[in-house]
């Protein structure tokens, strides 16, 4: 390979990576127990006041363990796109 030439493949990496699939919650499910952010292998929930957030969203490895312990069912992965939620 030339130097300076793209790499075959890495724009639809990076389209992959801009559009992910994130946690979102549903604010009137959830109970505020923490259990999601204790699961998280990667850290990247906190809680913030009752409710948690997702504080370092490129972290999220998008492996859905939260969303498997949240028995009411406050969590969901959905498809994020850079636009509703900007990089740190």
């Amino acid at each position: 390979m030339a130097k300076g030439q793209p790499v075959r493949g890495a724009s639809a990496a990076a389209r992959a990576w801009r559009e992910r699939e994130l946690p979102s919650l549903d604010e009137r499910l959830c109970t505020g127990c923490g259990w999601c952010v204790a699961i998280c292998p990667t850290d990247c929930l906190a809680m913030a006041g009752p409710l948690p957030w997702l504080p370092r969203s490129a972290d999220c490895i998008s492996c859905g363990a939260c969303v498997f312990v949240c028995r009411p069912q406050a969590l969901a992965l959905a498809v994020i796109s850079d636009a509703e939620h900007p990089a740190e």
